[in-house]
């Protein structure tokens, strides 16, 4: 059954599903329980619903969790892989998503977290979505490679589910996805309240923006921490008309990300060495 999101772009939320009757129940629940949350708030809190911003997210890195999932290792080389880098396990950056109700633009923070002095923030990344062209223009790395994809935007295909959250001070619904090239399993946490179908790294198309991104049961987790309302600039919402690197389509840049971890897989190397993880 398709989730219709009237006002903001329908088109956004084609891939967006909600499996059976059973699911619909729960996701119609869900929603008695925010619209009750929200009541609870008081008027003042209906009243003030606000979609353009900025958002400051914290992605916290798991070495060891990330190793689990890396099936073609077998169990010595996994335990080996935790013991040499169990020590530095867990590691944090900061990044920036700038949003409005046609545009968003995520992209690496110069800023780094408290206590934490080592950053892979290098490399090219930054990822712009179009939602009334229903475009996307990413200026994105691999390995030693830059590449601007430029495209028809797809969202994900995303499965609502029942559990709800608090973020940042906003209520949250749950979704779920899969990256099937990475092996990856990807919970999303949107607020209703923010009606922009954006969110960090290359994911959108949900009714709501998305606070938190989680790879892999707490491989990696995005975590919005700070939300600005306010009307950024054009040139916060768009990458310069002139980037260095190849363009391509999507299509080609997911051959290419597909290809260099077959690569990495055969030599039984670490495969997010030169792509990112998320």
């Amino acid at each position: 059954m398709l989730v219709e999101k009237h006002g903001i772009a329908p088109q956004v939320f084609r891939h967006l599903r909600i499996e059976n009757k059973a699911s619909f129940s729960l996701f119609l629940f869900s929603m008695k329980k925010i619209l009750f949350l929200l009541l609870a708030c008081g008027p003042l809190l209906l009243s003030a619903q606000k979609t353009a911003g900025k958002v400051k997210y914290i992605a916290e890195h798991s070495w060891t969790k990330k190793i689990k999932y890396m099936n073609y290792l077998t169990p010595q080389q996994i335990e080996k892989m935790t013991y040499a880098w169990g020590h530095d396990d867990v590691w944090k950056e900061v990044s920036e998503l700038y949003f409005s109700p046609s545009e968003s633009r995520y992209l690496d923070s110069k800023e780094q977290v408290e206590n934490y002095d080592w950053t892979s923030k290098a490399e090219t990344y930054t990822i712009t979505r179009n939602f009334d062209k229903q475009t996307i223009r990413d200026h994105v790395h691999i390995g030693e490679k830059k590449y601007v994809v430029e495209d028809t935007l797809i969202a994900q295909k995303w499965k609502i589910m029942s559990e709800i959250k608090e973020i940042a001070g906003h209520i949250c619904l749950k979704a779920v996805t899969k990256d099937t090239i990475k092996n990856q399993t990807i919970v999303a946490w949107f607020a209703q309240d923010i009606p922009v179908p954006a969110g960090p790294e290359r994911f959108c198309g949900l009714p709501g923006l998305i606070l938190e991104l989680d790879y892999n049961f707490g491989a990696l987790v995005i975590t919005a921490s700070n939300i600005e309302f306010m009307q950024p600039k054009p040139e916060e919402l768009s990458l310069p008309a002139k980037l260095k690197g190849k363009v391509i389509k999507d299509k080609d840049y997911v051959a290419l990300i597909k290809d260099f971890i077959l690569t990495r897989v055969k030599m039984e190397n670490y495969p997010f060495w030169g792509i990112r993880y998320n």
